[in-house]
């Protein structure tokens, strides 16, 4: 969320069409990588690349996940594990 607008924080979701089909739906492991430069962030799932948005920012940032599905009875599940964090400044504190 970056408070634009258009940033779409509640209401319907983003379907990313490059994450579509069995591939990432398949219940396995997958690994989920943002890259920041302080103007925009990329999203790839295990290195396919699935978007990029304007991302005016380069201190303060939060990490978080957000899913939804496309029907009742339908769900998410995610577990994170080996977060690596490379480039800036170490934390100074924990959690929000």
């Amino acid at each position: 969320m970056t408070g634009a607008a258009d940033d779409n924080p509640t209401g319907n979701s983003v379907n990313l069409r490059a994450f579509d089909g069995g591939t990432f739906d398949d219940e396995k492991i997958h690994r989920v990588k943002l890259v920041a430069n302080g103007a925009t962030v990329k999203l790839f799932i295990d290195e396919v690349f699935g978007a990029e948005v304007p991302f005016p920012f380069a201190t303060g940032l939060t990490v978080g996940f957000g899913a939804s599905t496309d029907e009742n009875g339908n769900g998410v599940v995610a577990v994170f594990d080996n977060a690596k964090i490379k480039g800036g400044s170490v934390p100074t504190h924990g959690g929000p």
